[in-house]
């Protein structure tokens, strides 16, 4: 049974694919989630927060989830975190992810490619500077 699972990863390169978080440590201890605050005005996108520098991204990256940890929001608010590529000042969305009491709706994975920032930010129904931290769940070698 082995073989045939041997087989099977060095076919379809299954054996290469690596699961990651940003941001990264330099040591073992995992890093610490990133801060993202929301505009004082209902609906409107905060500043964006870098996850990770060009030079942290070392391979191509599918980012497949996001852990939303510590929203500081009313009860009952809603919200969308953005994810966007490109150097500070010039960000691109590449997907926005819907979130309602901490459940987070990400649809499909988003692919990065190598030496590209990554950033997010928020925006909330409350017309308050909300908050929450995240971390991005990524995947490479595929």
């Amino acid at each position: 049974m082995w073989q045939l699972a041997r087989l099977f990863n060095a076919f379809i390169r299954t054996d290469r694919v690596r699961a990651g978080v940003f941001p990264t440590s330099a040591d073992t201890v995992a890093a610490t989630p990133i801060t993202l605050t929301a505009a004082a005005a209902a609906w409107t996108w905060g500043s964006w927060a870098e996850i990770v520098a060009a030079a942290g991204v070392t391979a191509e990256q599918l980012i497949t989830h996001i852990d939303i940890e510590d929203i500081v929001a009313a009860p009952g608010a809603e919200g969308e975190i953005q994810i966007g590529v490109g150097g500070a000042g010039s960000e691109s969305a590449i997907g926005t992810v819907t979130i309602n009491e901490a459940q987070p709706n990400f649809p499909m994975a988003l692919h990065v490619n190598n030496a590209t920032r990554i950033a997010c930010r928020l925006r909330t129904s409350t017309g308050i500077a909300d908050t929450c931290t995240v971390k991005l769940r990524t995947q490479t070698g595929f």
